[in-house]
């Protein structure tokens, strides 16, 4: 999180941390953080990109990486290279970019503030919002694996040192210097400790070498004075900019010890950034140009100001009024800005100004130190926010800019006339701005496009409402209902923007005379940041009015009654105390609506997430939901309401308390050895009305065991959802899960692969694994669990339907995976066979965990399989020949499987260069039904059968042509075979033959790695509503002979429902199938709900992380697929034979004669609905496929 105004450094709060280190628990807490972020892991997004505010851009020191980290807790890393022209692209296929990992949870914690790349570019230390408090990771570049990780000794009685804020490698890449939010300085040698520490500790434990002073706050508060960028000048001496404004040096040892100095170091005070006739605003961020002679710094106000590293020389930079510095970079030669600049909009006249943001703008300033002329600047606009920037360290024509409208990553080109994209990166997620519920609550809407001249915080959103349907769990398109909106008064109450602050606002009610009451809304600008936006909520005529109020992570409630103002005597203001804390998001909330009843609410999220919040009462108490009482002279808990805050701190009912503290107020103590603080009344007193927002730190017993946990009463979503996009704007998938409990979710085709786990090792110094939600869908993909979450907004009721009556809180390790390894040690075939090493290890006792089956992959061909039940480890050296290997990337996949169904997957990518290219060969089937007479005449139980269809027959005929038409000398097909079978030949034991035909091709020796296999398919298709079992001679072995519940099958002429598993073909099934061919392959489906085959859970099951077969269908789920009269065709099939044929060029979107599986999908996704505009049909029709289109496989079908 970095903005343009306040910005808070804490992930806790000085109060909790201080009793952690009183209590002794400081580092007991952090261990049991660390287990309830194993037991509990926090689930985020996964979907293509980043996500969230970037705070650090930067190219490795040798060009080859850009990387980019912040809000999204992770490190992305994406090669970037010349293409043939000597343009610098960005590359972010699945195999070539890389995301490092750091131990991270819910909230802030693990949100990345600060990275520095070793010089060798090998290793990245990582710092921000640790798991541990001020803790920095190094972690390897290629591997992702953490190498080291240290946080500053405790010691009872000193502050503590918060967030990391700059981090830094020295010059050899030895040692690392770190910089906390309270402005301690640090100096760490990284070295492995010998014996593990009480504490966790495995690594050597920084050294203070100083702390930028601190300067005196209004109120006698000591306000935070963090290191905003670190300098090595050389090896004894660092430099460090403060947000205050100093520039401090800190003289360093060689060899830093591991006891801390009694005192912690003075410092250097070299110079102040602020000269008269200056404004004196904080520091928002500084840079040192690459010689380190000039330091440039963005000021928190309209001013960039130039420094020499001497102090005697200032160049300000002056900026526009209601403008200010995002970010800065220096170009290699230090004689190139960039800086990014965000301003403040104006109100039309006569309104509130409430300083929304427009659009930014890049300047790049022309730097001369021998000048003294200004340096002159060029400026272009930016959409959205120009979040952080990087020059480029060889090309000095590319810059490297984050932020915008969808969380990109894009690579500029400068040139004399301008600045042009020359390669962007962005996921498949959109910030949304603007949210809506329809007056019954059934649909959600949202907009994704922002409204760059908004000047009111309920305007953000603009564009088409993209509706959700909440009862149906899928998109809609029905118009029919209203929208309930955004409800700005309420009995003449107001909110009213400060005219001089972003960060305040107050709720007033007017007068006709200009008086009437007028209070402040307490939010914490330290925490909340600054409001965002609002809505009133329906509340009954005998109850005060409510409001509710979004902000950075959440929003907050205030229930607007006299009763509640306070008066504050720092500012003299009357304040009006929140209600509740709703806290669930990763960004800002853009839009906030609440239903027609006044019961829940939703909001929308620059985290690309919708949450949904309840906004009635715990029983056992409004905010905590617990009840406490006096029992045998102790403080007992006597009741804990399932998913509030005090059900979310771990506390169960008959827990003692043993300490209690609030906003860092020590109110109730009975440890052993302590003295006795408090008594039962008056820590009753403190939990009857408990304030939300404030740290309540508790410490309790509960059996033998010893517990502790802080809460500042966050009220949590019930469920958010995740919608998905493709390249055109289409929601293309979603997935909406459960945030408490146990992680039920339910999803379209893919949702479930854009959402996961991030889980932590077991190991402090552990590296953290992903696990997408689709690796548990049989655990926790439970559409009526969900169902009963909208209906009831009850966690507990949701809970007991998927766990029992007593539902009990379900750890991750009941049902984590075997941690599995793979090891290959190349990157390239460089002889006949490539040697692996398979291993797998648990950790533990559990009979349930234990590794029962591991698999090898070769790309999208199930190589081996070990089965392993009864084995508690498993270690496994093999050599898979090369000849096995296709030419290009291959993808080798390990999986791992326990009796709990849980899967692991390891991966490992190997290019493979065959000179002279091998010949290709093409092979496979076309099918077209039109007549299923049959099938009438055989579904007589149905009073209506499949009607015959138009166009099938001429689409398997054309498109096999199409097809063949690539085939023969000089082609790109040395060989063509493709089968057609239309009507009355397409019977189940003849797709048998023709598929085991392509078998005994392989066995033969006739089929190879690099020949193409091509399905296709125009016919009905049909979900199966009911089990049906049978066992026929025709049933393929290995194939499953019963069609599953809800499957989706492809109707032969003589298709008969109630015999689906003899007159029809599953999309599971041809999976299986084309499992068993080691070759490409591309599954085309021009069938009614074909979008069902990409769904199947036991596809997403058999192939590993997405990697085919490729298959692309005509439709989504709860689609038709349409024929059109005009086009002789069916429109799906229509749109590849334009891709194949006349169009071309169309489709090969980077113009290099090659049409790939990527490329063809992203055309008829394109052009399907274009053509059903252009035939005047209105309904819908999009193409899906499978994998998603971001994981898509690099396979080239054709070449011209």
């Amino acid at each position: 999180m970095r903005l343009g105004g306040a910005w808070s450094p804490t992930g806790g709060g000085a109060g909790i941390i201080a009793w952690l280190l009183l209590w002794g628990a400081g580092e007991a807490h952090g261990q049991q953080y660390d287990r309830r972020a194993r037991d509990e892991p926090e689930v985020c997004l996964e979907a293509g990109g980043r996500y969230g505010t970037c705070d650090v851009l930067g190219f490795t020191p040798d060009g080859k990486y850009l990387y980019a980290a912040g809000d999204d807790k992770v490190v992305r890393l994406w090669p970037c290279q010349a293409d043939g022209d000597g343009r610098l692209t960005l590359d972010n296929s699945a195999s070539q970019k890389r995301t490092l990992r750091w131990r991270a949870w819910r909230d802030q914690l693990g949100g990345i503030k600060a990275v520095s790349v070793s010089p060798d570019g090998r290793r990245a230390a990582v710092g921000g919002y640790g798991l541990r408090i001020s803790s920095v990771a190094i972690l390897d570049s290629s591997s992702g694996k953490t190498l080291a990780l240290t946080w500053p000794r405790g010691v009872e009685g000193q502050t503590h040192f918060d967030a990391v804020t700059a981090v830094a490698f020295d010059p050899k890449g030895e040692r690392v210097a770190f910089g906390t939010a309270d402005g301690s300085l640090w100096l760490w040698k990284p070295e492995k400790l010998t014996v593990p520490q009480p504490d966790g500790r495995t690594w050597s434990a920084p050294l203070c070498i100083g702390r930028c002073p601190s300067l005196a706050a209004a109120g006698g508060r000591t306000p935070y004075n963090f290191p905003c960028a670190l300098h090595f000048t050389n090896r004894q001496t660092l430099w460090a900019v403060s947000y205050a404004g100093q520039v401090v040096a800190c003289s360093l040892p060689e060899g830093p010890g591991e006891e801390p100095p009694p005192e912690v170091p003075p410092v250097q005070l070299l110079f102040r950034v602020h000269l008269p006739p200056h404004p004196r605003y904080p520091v928002h961020q500084a840079a040192w140009s690459p010689d380190g002679r000039w330091l440039a710094v963005a000021l928190k106000g309209p001013l960039v100001l130039l420094r020499s590293a001497d102090g005697q020389q200032t160049v300000p930079l002056p900026l526009p009024e209601d403008h200010f510095p995002r970010c800065l970079a220096w170009r290699r030669d230090g004689r190139m800005l960039a800086v990014g600049v965000g301003s403040a909009r104006p109100a039309p006249a006569g309104q509130p100004r409430f300083y929304l943001e427009g659009n930014d703008h890049i300047r790049l300033y022309a730097w001369d130190e021998a000048s003294k002329d200004k340096p002159a600047y060029r400026h272009w606009p930016h959409p959205g926010r120009v979040e952080a920037l990087a020059f480029h360290p060889q090309r000095d024509d590319y810059l490297a800019v984050a932020g915008g409208d969808a969380d990109e990553v894009a690579l500029l080109r400068i040139t004399d006339k301008g600045v042009t994209p020359s390669s962007v990166i962005r996921g498949a997620g959109r910030r949304l701005y603007g949210v809506n519920l329809s007056e019954d609550g059934a649909i959600l809407g949202i907009q994704v496009q922002r409204q760059e001249e908004a000047w009111h915080p309920n305007a953000r959103g603009k564009g088409p409402w993209i509706r959700y349907h909440l009862e149906r769990l899928r998109t809609t398109v029905d118009t029919t209902h209203r929208w309930i909106g955004v409800r700005d008064t309420d009995r003449g109450w107001r909110v009213v923007p400060d005219q001089h602050s972003r960060f305040v606002w107050y709720v007033a009610r007017p007068e006709a005379d200009g008086s009437g009451p007028r209070w402040r809304l307490a939010l914490d600008a330290d925490q909340d940041q600054a409001p965002t936006c609002y809505t009133f909520v329906p509340t009954p005529a005998d109850r005060p009015p409510r409001l509710l109020v979004g902000h950075y992570y959440g929003c907050s409630l205030f229930e607007i009654d006299p009763a509640h103002v306070r008066l504050n005597p720092r500012t003299g203001q009357a304040e009006l105390p929140r209600s509740k804390l709703y806290i669930g998001h990763g960004a800002e909330v853009n839009a906030i609506v609440a239903d027609a009843q006044g019961q829940w609410f939703v909001t929308a999220s620059s985290d690309q997430t919708v949450a949904a919040w309840s906004l009635a009462d715990w029983p056992s108490q409004a905010a905590l939901g617990a009840s406490f009482a006096a029992r045998d002279g102790q403080l007992t808990v006597t009741a804990v309401d399932v998913g509030s805050p005090a059900w979310e701190a771990g506390l169960s009912p008959g827990d003692t308390i043993v300490l209690l503290a609030v906003d860092g107020e020590l109110v109730w103590d009975r440890r052993r050895h302590r003295p006795p603080k408090g008594t039962i009344p008056q820590a009753l007193e403190k939990l009857r009305q408990p304030q939300s927002g404030i740290e309540y730190f508790f410490a309790w017993q509960a059996g033998k065991a010893l517990r502790a946990s802080p809460t500042r009463l966050k009220q949590r979503p019930l469920w958010k959802w995740f919608p998905v996009f493709d390249e055109q704007g289409h929601l293309s998938d979603s997935v909406l899960w459960m945030w408490h409990g146990n992680y039920y979710y339910t999803d379209s085709p893919h949702g479930d692969r854009y959402v996961g786990w991030h889980v932590n090792d077991a190991a402090v110094d552990g590296t953290p694994q992903f696990h997408p939600l689709e690796r548990f869908q049989h655990l926790f993909l439970k559409p009526e669990v969900i169902r009963r979450l909208l209906q009831t907004r009850s966690v507990a009721e949701a809970l007991r339907l998927g766990r029992g009556q007593n539902p009990l809180r379900q750890s991750f390790r009941e049902v984590e995976p075997p941690p599995l390894e793979l090891a290959v040690d190349v990157t390239e075939v460089r002889g006949p066979v490539v040697p692996l090493r398979l291993s797998v290890q648990l950790p533990g006792n559990n009979p349930d965990l234990l590794p029962e089956r591991v698999e090898l992959w070769l790309n999208d061909y199930r190589y081996r399989t070990w089965d392993l039940r009864g084995q508690r480890s498993f270690q496994e050296a093999l050599e898979v020949p090369a000849s096995l290997l296709r030419t290009g990337e291959n993808q080798i996949t390990a999986l791992a499987y326990n009796p709990a169904r849980g899967r692991a997957e390891a991966v490992h990518y190997l290019r493979k260069e065959t000179t002279p290219p091998q010949p290709r060969q093409l092979f496979g089937l076309a099918v077209g039904v039109n007549d299923y007479s049959a099938h009438r005449m055989a579904d007589r139980v149905r009073a209506r059968g499949l009607s015959d269809l138009t166009y099938a027959r001429h689409d398997a005929v054309a498109l096999r042509q199409a097809w063949l038409a690539y085939q023969g000398p000089k082609k790109h097909f040395t060989r063509g075979e493709l089968q057609l079978l239309l009507d009355e030949q397409v019977r189940r034991p003849s797709l048998h033959e023709s598929l085991t035909q392509l078998e005994k091709l392989q066995q033969q020796g006739k089929l190879q790695p690099d020949d193409l296999v091509i399905l296709f398919f125009a016919c009905h298709g049909d979900v199966v509503a009911t089990e049906r079992k049978a066992s026929t001679p025709e049933s393929i072995v290995g194939w499953s002979s019963t069609a599953v519940e809800g499957s989706f099958v492809l109707c032969c002429h003589d298709y008969a429902p109630q015999a689906a598993s003899r007159t029809a073909i599953g999309g599971e099934e041809l999976v299986a199938a084309l499992s068993r061919l080691n070759c490409r392959k591309l599954v085309l489906l021009d069938a009614c709900r074909s979008g069902r085959t990409a769904e199947a859970g036991l596809l997403r099951r058999l192939v590993p992380l997405g990697q085919g077969p490729a298959i692309i269908a005509a439709c989504d789920l709860h689609e038709q697929s349409y024929e059109d009269a005009a086009l002789q065709h069916g429109v799906f099939t229509y749109a590849i034979l334009e891709a194949l044929g006349q169009r071309f060029r169309a489709a090969d979107r980077n113009s290099d004669g090659t049409l790939t599986v990527e490329e063809l999908y992203q055309y008829v996704s394109r052009r399907v609905p274009e053509l059903l505009r252009e035939s005047g049909v209105e309904h819908q029709q999009h193409p899906v496929c499978f994998p998603p289109p971001h994981a898509l496989p690099h396979l080239p079908l054709v070449a011209r």
